[in-house]
């Protein structure tokens, strides 16, 4: 069954990942996670959406006979510690329109690639579940006020029940792909993808 599970909160958002079903672009094998951040603050807020290391993710899958993870060793990046430098550059950046705006009880969602695993492999595991872990931090603002929000103590995981139900990802969403060329961040469209963080985005038509 499809659900949202919360994986972590601040003070102005929260974020939420899909489960139940796992997403694709027609241009890449690699599977993609739907997150969602919502502002969970009393007005807007901006969400720093162009840069794919400053986004909470996909980063390690395991085989398992529960819906959770089993322990292992693992190495999630290091979020950046906020600072006064860092603040005002997104509260400017927040009243100029460099960030993508969540109105006061609204969200924003983007799809998340994996590039450690593909759709061939993941429908040939046998064991009942698939768990994926997820890691890294989002950056938001408003008018006078930024925060980091990271993960909990704790890897954040995802359950999806085997065989994979998977679904393709819309037209309009906010695609983060770590390709052959790089990461980046664009809009999907049915005539490619409106790059959001550099000159090139993989298609998702």
């Amino acid at each position: 069954m499809r659900a949202w599970e919360l994986l972590t909160e601040g003070d102005m958002a929260s974020v939420w990942a899909e489960e139940g079903a796992l997403f694709q672009i027609p241009s890449s094998s690699h599977f993609l996670v739907h997150v969602k951040v919502v502002n969970e603050s009393s007005g807007p807020i901006g969400l720093d959406i162009g840069d794919y290391w400053s986004l909470i993710g996909p980063f390690y899958y395991a085989e398992s006979d529960q819906p959770e993870m089993a322990l292992f060793d693992y190495m999630s990046r290091i979020p950046p510690e906020m600072t006064d430098s860092i603040s005002s550059e997104l509260v400017q950046r927040f009243g100029a329109g460099g960030l993508m705006a969540i109105p006061e009880g609204g969200e924003l969602s983007y799809y998340m690639d994996f590039n450690g695993m593909d759709r061939e492999k993941l429908d040939s595991v046998y064991s009942p579940w698939i768990v994926v872990g997820m890691g890294g931090w989002i950056m938001v603002a408003d008018s006078s006020n930024a925060e980091i929000i990271v993960e909990e103590p704790g890897m954040m995981s995802l359950a999806y029940p085997v065989p994979i139900t998977w679904d393709i990802v819309p037209a309009g969403s906010v695609l983060a792909v770590d390709d052959d060329e790089g990461p980046s961040v664009g809009l999907c469209s049915p005539f490619g993808v409106f790059p959001l963080s550099r000159s090139t985005s993989p298609r998702c038509d």
